[in-house]
């Protein structure tokens, strides 16, 4: 190890979670051992953010809905299709009896699906 001060030096070895250690290093030739325990010491705050908009629907024109994994399992609708129509932009519509019709913004999809509950 080398330093551009004299030796003795004090090395301060620090890490989240662990109480920091000083080891006073006198010798060049020795090797340094330094042992750091698990600190219970309590962090004020911790903010963590993130967003599930990606950056491809930041530059989209128009506004883009989507539904990923975590909002179909929370979505408070009884199955998948009906989650679907309270996206904005999406409709769904009874065809007849058990047969809906899924309309995006004008675009009616012209395949008729069974809704099972």
């Amino acid at each position: 190890m080398k330093s551009p001060q004299a030796l003795p030096v004090i090395l301060v070895a620090s890490y989240i979670g662990y109480a920091s250690q000083e080891v006073t290093v006198s010798s060049s030739t020795k090797p340094v051992d330094i042992k750091i325990e698990e600190s219970t010491q309590q962090l004020k705050d911790i903010e963590i953010r993130d967003t599930r908009v990606t950056e491809k629907q930041k530059q989209a024109p128009l506004t883009v809905e989507t539904m990923d994994a975590i909002a179909i399992k929370e979505t408070p609708a009884a199955n998948f299709y009906e989650g679907l129509s309270h996206l904005k932009g999406v409709d769904l519509t009874s065809a007849s009896i058990g047969l809906k019709l899924l309309i995006l913004v004008g675009l009616t999809v012209h395949h008729p699906f069974e809704v099972c509950s």
